[in-house]
């Protein structure tokens, strides 16, 4: 979620020290030709980042944009006090390894699937610096959608963008890195969503209604078994929101963390991420139809698999998994919630669960079947 960044005294010397390097970067990595077209970046702040965008203009004239991304916490109002905040950037090297190796792989290719370009890690500022990709996110794409409801331009361009996300998952998983195959067992199964149920009734769920879950839960895990599990690295936070696709059709992510995981955990988060949007729970799941949302799914399977047969009992599982990982993020955001944020997020708790409790039952019909 975007929101106003309010400027502070103290960031000043911050943002021109920024600048700064960003140019020298800038001119070596494209030429003296290269330069800023302004000093003074737009400034973005996000729930978890800061991202300043400074215009440039390439050594062959081409105008672009430099992205520059500091991480957060919620309430931090200013770039010092999230840079002063050591911490919060640890794991802030590896992303930009992530995305240094992502460029590697994908960024020559010919065949649509692209990445951002990375230009530097700024180790003062804990500041990831990149190249911006001048698409529009998968999810704009699928509330452009909403709003030209019937179009058939929107939609084949959102199942054109779909299906290559599908195709860029499964590349990343199987191509860039070497997938595995693990045996899980029943209790390997139960561990991957015990702690959410349980946070979830710490949050104040009633108890019925995680019993219920857990319930659930525990006979798809019967009917899971011992299962042959594909692991591989994962990009960790694979949604519409880090999906960019543009007007030639070239698709790019970002936010890349790569850690291992299930295979089917990246790809049931994209699968499930327009069904935990704010607009889709609270219109009691009537924003997509259900229509548009299958077309939006059966785009990414066919990208991904490619003709051939996925577990649909193990990917059902993990669709369940993550719609109880959203469902627990906005429980934690509502909690922090004061004052009249308070008082309308107990207006909505009840719709909010029982939407997502109605939505997890929905992908775990299999093993009430």
């Amino acid at each position: 979620m975007k929101i106003m960044y309010k400027g502070c005294s103290s960031d000043t010397a911050v943002i021109d020290e920024i600048t700064a390097e960003i140019a020298t970067r800038l001119t070596i990595a494209e030429g003296e030709h290269a330069r800023l077209l302004d000093t003074n970046p737009e400034i973005m702040t996000y729930t978890s980042s800061f991202f300043l965008r400074f215009p440039i203009e390439l050594a062959n004239g081409q105008k672009s944009h430099i992205l520059v991304k500091i991480r957060r916490h919620p309430k931090m109002a200013t770039l010092s006090e999230a840079i002063s905040a050591t911490n919060l950037h640890i794991k802030m090297p590896e992303e930009y390894q992530a995305l240094q190796s992502t460029y590697e792989y994908f960024g020559r290719r010919s065949d649509g699937l692209n990445a951002a370009r990375p230009l530097a890690y700024l180790n003062a500022f804990h500041a990831l610096v990149m190249f911006e990709f001048p698409g529009a996110t998968l999810r704009q794409l699928l509330m452009a959608g909403a709003r030209h409801f019937g179009s058939g331009t929107h939609t084949e361009r959102l199942h054109t963008a779909a299906n290559s996300s599908g195709k860029w998952l499964q590349e990343f998983h199987s191509g860039m890195n070497d997938a595995t195959t693990q045996s899980y067992s029943a209790d390997e199964f139960h561990d991957e969503t015990a702690s959410i149920l349980n946070k979830l009734g710490k949050h104040g769920v009633p108890t019925r209604q995680v019993d219920q879950l857990s319930h659930l839960f525990d006979r798809a895990i019967e009917h899971l078994g011992v299962r042959d599990v594909t692991f591989s690295k994962s990009h960790e936070d694979y949604t519409t929101d880090n999906i960019l696709f543009d007007p030639s059709d070239q698709l790019a992510v970002i936010d890349i963390k790569i850690r291992p995981a299930p295979a089917y955990l990246d790809l049931a988060l994209l699968l499930v991420h327009p069904e935990t949007y704010r607009a889709q729970f609270l219109s009691a799941g009537a924003y997509f139809s259900g229509k548009k949302l299958r077309g939006y799914r059966d785009s990414i399977m066919e990208g991904y698999f490619a003709g051939s047969a996925p577990d649909r009992l193990l990917l059902d599982f993990y669709c369940a998994k993550n719609i109880l990982g959203k469902w627990l993020m906005y429980e934690n955001i509502m909690r922090n919630h004061k004052g009249v944020k308070a008082v309308m997020s107990s207006l909505i708790k009840p719709q909010l669960r029982h939407y997502f409790s109605k939505t997890t039952h929905a992908y775990l019909r299999s093993a009430r079947d």
